[in-house]
């Protein structure tokens, strides 16, 4: 029987893809009606930013030293180029009774000038799940709807966020378009698995990382991520960091979270970046 590790539940929302294949363990739940709203507002759109096709990125899961898995990234360009197709892929393995095996799959179709999505879909293949299905199209700031396909059975959610809404890979995109000032602090809201998470964090600092694909300059993010809607979960914060570059590319470049007896570590190994 595996078990289910909150953090990695939690994980979803803050960097987005980078997270997302770690979000791929929830369990399809009732859609949940929100009760409050985030303290601290959305980060701004920071303006002339644009995110351009043919970016190739891929990261190693390192558990206790050991390489667990891979999740790549890969965005393209659709006809009439109003979106960007941004792809997703996670492969892991089930280590420590924490993760089942995971084969994951997500599509999001995100504007380039603001990293917001217009639509999504993902599919994920695990051991003890099955197949999982999701789709969601966003409406406005804070308004999504999507459908979940599991074990033969349609599960519909119409959820309205607190604040401005994404799904779980194209968080990954927004981060990099807003404008993130050292100690205030930001909130956004990611839909996946038909529940809303809540991102609570702050750029607490500058760093610098050395990685396998190269040495950075970073800003780290630190944050909280909760599952909102009622529940064992509701309320319940877990922490995240996230390490973004401190340039005009601001590739995420690290990621960590705390699960059970060890930390979950998430490092860019490859990247390409647009021509």
């Amino acid at each position: 029987m595996v078990k289910r590790c909150p953090q990695i539940k939690a994980c979803v929302a803050l960097c987005g893809a980078a997270l997302m294949f770690l979000s791929f363990k929830v369990t399809p739940a009732a859609a949940q009606t929100v009760v409050g709203g985030c303290e601290a507002p959305a980060p701004k759109l920071q303006k002339g930013r644009l995110l351009k096709p043919k970016e190739k990125l891929r990261y190693n899961i390192k558990f206790m030293g050991l390489t667990r898995g891979f999740v790549s990234f890969k965005t393209r360009p659709t006809k009439g180029k109003f979106w960007i197709k941004a792809q997703g892929r996670l492969k892991i393995d089930g280590f420590f009774h924490w993760l089942d095996e995971i084969d994951g799959r997500m599509v999001s179709y995100v504007n380039p000038k603001t990293g917001k999505p217009g639509r999504m879909f993902n599919s994920v293949l695990g051991g003890e799940t099955g197949e999982i299905r999701e789709s969601a199209i966003f409406q406005g700031e804070e308004e999504v709807k999507g459908t979940l396909l599991h074990r033969g059975r349609k599960r519909p959610a119409s959820l309205k966020a607190t604040t401005e809404v994404v799904d779980a890979l194209s968080a990954l995109y927004y981060l990099r378009h807003r404008k993130l000032t050292q100690d205030r602090p930001f909130c956004f809201e990611t839909y996946h698995r038909r529940r809303l998470w809540r991102v609570e964090g702050v750029m607490s600092a500058r760093k610098k990382v050395s990685l396998s694909a190269g040495k950075f300059k970073a800003v780290l993010l630190e944050a909280t991520v909760r599952r909102l809607g009622g529940g064992k979960a509701q309320g319940k914060k877990y922490p995240v960091k996230l390490w973004l570059g401190d340039d005009e590319h601001r590739l995420p470049l690290k990621f960590e979270t705390p699960i059970g007896f060890g930390d979950l570590h998430v490092e860019l190994a490859e990247y390409k970046l647009s021509p």
